[in-house]
């Protein structure tokens, strides 16, 4: 059987693209869903949603925005993906571009550099109902990809890759960049 996880409902009306979908599963067998919605791939408008299934995957709950991003200083555009704790916590990991020129694509076309961006975590106690706010994770980047979920490993210690992006001009700025 195969299912969406997001189907715009009226696109003859407005353009909603989803895109980079992750899925976790809770301890009582619901699977929950992270995915991307936006007018584009780039667009500003993009944020992570969260969604829940009770009949593996069969049918999906309305997306529910996952973040309030109105106390930064500009527009975030943020993408993350959650993982199921042991203790049922759920966290969710990720990272928002700095839209402070909505005209801007998130990545240059003429050198391949990107955005500001900020490296985040946040967490849920009730299954993804409600979020904390951004956990801002320090990096020696500008622009970073945190793009890999959450791993638990069997002492409780969390871990994740985290890779520099090149700048918006192109350049790499940080502790060992090119090493």
């Amino acid at each position: 059987h195969t299912s969406s996880i997001f189907e715009n409902p009226l696109p003859q009306l407005k353009s909603m693209q989803s895109t980079f979908p992750f899925l976790c599963e809770f301890s009582d067998g619901t699977i929950g869903a992270t995915v991307v919605i936006g007018e584009a791939l780039e667009s500003v408008d993009g944020a992570t949603y969260f969604l829940t299934s009770n009949d593996k995957g069969r049918t999906w709950s309305k997306p529910v925005k996952m973040h309030d991003t109105t106390d930064y200083e500009f527009p975030l555009t943020d993408y993350c993906k959650a993982t199921v704790l042991p203790d049922g916590t759920v966290v969710c990991f990720g990272y928002a571009y700095v839209r402070k020129d909505p005209e801007l694509p998130v990545c240059n076309p003429e050198n391949g550099g990107s955005l500001e961006s900020l490296g985040f975590c946040s967490y849920s106690k009730d299954n993804g109902k409600t979020w904390s706010k951004f956990n801002l994770i320090d990096s020696p980047w500008l622009s970073t990809e945190a793009s890999a979920p959450i791993v638990c490993l069997k002492d409780g210690t969390l871990i994740t890759p985290i890779a520099p992006f090149t700048n918006w001009d192109g350049t790499l700025h940080g502790k060992l960049c090119g090493r």
